[in-house]
């Protein structure tokens, strides 16, 4: 600066105590400076009838709105609209994209409740993988009983439990409601519908563990 190197909004200042603001453009020797936008972690408990988007053409309520956050966040993911359950928004694009992408194979498990339950014949079926259009569906674990089951899976095709469940059952409607409980070691644990908590730098740091991140 006392070499008037540095210039604010195309004005070179050279005095230390000069205040910048947001908006402002600070350029030295001729290049401009950007700030590090700061990384925010978010779990979410996505509830029924919320988009997994930042916005939404047809005007629905997107769950980057239930975050009050100047922060440029973005779902981890997708939970279909009638799902609802663990969500993560953040502006971390490396750790969005290592989470979601298949090289990675991040577990995430559901709980799943049914109109009449399956037997054990259907609920075999599943274990040994469902063919959809895209390919085979596996899933790592199918467990439960009755009317509650729960399913885990490595991968995050489009609605993919609710059309293996349809498969199985010759196209019937049997799934009432849908949540999704874990992603990796992260928990929804007690957390009710519409509820936003920061992550703890130690659930961040084992998220980024799982992927192979610093």
């Amino acid at each position: 600066m006392r070499q008037k190197k540095v210039k604010v909004n195309g004005e070179t200042v050279y005095d230390l105590g000069r205040a910048v603001k947001d908006g402002d453009v600070v350029e030295v020797e001729g290049k401009e400076i950007k700030l590090r936008e700061e990384k925010e972690y978010y779990m979410v408990y996505k509830p029924r009838g919320v988009v997994s988007s930042v916005k939404d053409p047809q005007g629905r309520e997107v769950v980057v709105g239930m975050v009050k956050s100047k922060a440029r966040l973005f779902p981890v993911g997708r939970l279909d609209k009638e799902s609802e359950g663990l969500l993560i928004l953040t502006n971390d694009g490396e750790l969005a994209f290592g989470l979601t992408h298949p090289s990675r194979e991040v577990e995430k498990e559901y709980v799943v409740g049914l109109r009449d339950g399956l037997s054990e014949g259907q609920m075999a079926k599943l274990r040994q993988g469902v063919r959809l259009e895209e390919g085979l569906a596996r899933p790592v674990a199918v467990g439960g009983e009755g009317r509650r089951i729960k399913i885990v899976l490595k991968e995050g095709k489009k609605r993919e439990i609710r059309r293996m469940i349809e498969m199985v059952t010759r196209g019937k409607d049997e799934v009432i409601w849908l949540k999704r409980e874990r992603m990796g070691e992260l928990l929804i644990g007690e957390m009710k519908s519409g509820e936003v908590r920061k992550l703890s730098d130690e659930e961040i740091v084992g998220l980024k563990k799982i992927v192979k991140l610093k």
